[in-house]
């Protein structure tokens, strides 16, 4: 069934808000307004309900390792929970290994997705060796195979990830040429390296200790080197999981520059502070970026607000407490935490009921920005005539809090459960057909398509 009339709610779209129906048919909207009358069609009362279009969550992993460590949430598993947070289309990544090309590592994550989504998904192509021929496969993975964005790592060389600002300078010329975005994950690993070594040789590695080792500076000399690359090249600039008020700076006097660069942060560096790295499960908490401190957290807030930051996603990393707690090294604890169901929840409530954002400023981060600039849009990212019938009813009157038991990813933990939440996802509707209602995965299994890039569209206005 891909045909519903969604009558009486709070529709919330780019262009404003207002009450009436939604009229899906053959997958797609076909008409908004109110008192909506047709025959022989399912109806959805959303009274009492926002109607929001289908969250995009920019920023997932899913079915990766992290070492030796491996994510508990799989295509299948992680995008049932997606689902249960209102998220209909994810952005996940193909991180190129040293021993494959870039096209056959994009290749073979589109294989392993196609067979188990469950919502809609594109990838961000990971670039980590372009010898030989391999920066001419770019070209390829965004005309024939429809990516629409690359990632770089300023770190991870013990990883096998790290690029260096030579090849970044190539990349990103390619990626002007064909129109792609170049994101960012922008720490410094010469100063890391340094900075650890000093904390090993100290004899401070317990998790209380691990904040240090990846400073803010860190962030702010890589988002400064990427943004005089991206001057320099003309590439569209992204940088993933900003996570500090330098950073932000450095991003700011990158667009009075006239460098076309976007920002995205996450629920966690928004809500939490570091302060948990002296609690007694700091290890839970432990990600790259790392947590930071109540200053950054508040000028994080406020580039929200005043539209500096333009995208907010989860870098969702699914481990168990085990998982986690296997080392009192936080060298050895895996890097990541779960959010790819409690997005929209925690956004919602830390945003909007508190006043600090107003639905249409939500909907702008969690679904129209990101389709904006990956692409994806109009497709997706806006409730209007022509896209996917990609809908959310989410009720804005419930009160609760996350535990393990009353969420779907394939974790023991929550990083939120001791935030007070107001609002809960009702039913995600996927093109049409209700995948999730009411507590439990009610859609047909494998359920999601991958999204082709249109990258002759992407991009969201800088301010």
């Amino acid at each position: 069934m891909n045909n519903l009339l969604i009558k009486g709610g709070t529709v919330v779209t780019s262009r404003g808000n207002f009450n009436g129906d939604v009229l899906i048919q053959g997958g797609k909207i076909q008409a908004l307004g109110e008192e909506i009358k047709v025959s022989d069609i399912p109806i959805i009362d959303a009274s009492d309900r926002l109607v929001l279009p289908g969250i995009i969550d920019a920023h997932v992993q899913l079915e990766c390792a992290y070492k030796e460590t491996v994510m508990t949430d799989d295509f299948a598993t992680g995008t049932k929970a997606a689902a249960a947070g209102g998220v209909t289309t994810i952005i996940d990544f193909a991180d190129q290994e040293q021993s494959r090309t870039p096209l056959e590592e994009l290749e073979q994550r589109m294989a392993i997705a196609d067979a188990k989504v469950n919502v809609d998904y594109s990838l961000h192509l990971g670039v980590t060796n372009i010898k030989g021929e391999q920066l001419a496969q770019l070209e390829e993975a965004v005309w024939g195979h429809k990516i629409g964005s690359f990632k770089l790592y300023m770190a991870y060389r013990n990883r096998g990830r790290l690029v260096d600002e030579g090849q970044i300078y190539a990349i990103m010329r390619e990626a002007a040429r064909l129109g792609a975005v170049v994101g960012v994950h922008a720490e410094n690993e010469p100063l890391i390296d340094n900075l650890l070594e000093n904390l090993v040789r100290e004899g401070k590695t317990g998790v209380p200790y691990f904040a240090s080792s990846r400073p803010d500076l860190a962030e702010q000399m890589s988002i400064t080197i990427a943004g005089q690359l991206a001057e320099a090249t003309g590439a569209t600039l992204y940088i993933h999981h900003l996570s500090t008020a330098a950073g932000l700076e450095a991003v700011r006097d990158a667009r009075r520059r006239g460098v076309p660069v976007y920002a995205e942060t996450c629920p966690q560096y928004l809500v939490l502070t570091d302060d948990v790295y002296q609690q007694s499960e700091g290890c839970l908490y432990v990600m790259n970026p790392p947590l930071r401190g109540a200053k950054d957290r508040e000028a994080l807030w406020e580039g929200v607000i005043k539209g500096e930051i333009q995208v907010i996603g989860t870098d969702h990393c699914s481990y168990t407490r085990a998982q986690k707690g296997r080392s009192k090294d936080f060298r050895n604890i895996p890097a990541g935490i779960p959010g790819i169901e409690t997005l929209l929840p925690v956004m919602y409530s830390e945003g909007v009921a508190t006043g600090k954002i107003d639905l249409s400023n939500l909907v702008e981060l969690l679904a129209l920005n990101p389709a904006q600039i990956f692409g994806l849009y109009p497709q997706k990212g806006d409730i209007q005539v022509g896209a996917d019938g990609d809908v959310v009813l989410f009720d804005p009157r419930v009160k609760w809090a996350f535990t393990a038991e009353n969420l779907h990813m394939n974790v023991d933990y929550s990083p939120f459960s001791k935030l007070n939440i107001t609002g809960r996802v009702d039913k995600t509707i996927l093109r049409g057909t209700v995948i999730y209602e009411e507590g439990r995965w009610c859609g047909q299994e494998n359920c999601g398509r991958f999204v082709p890039a249109q990258v002759a569209s992407a991009g969201v206005k800088l301010d």
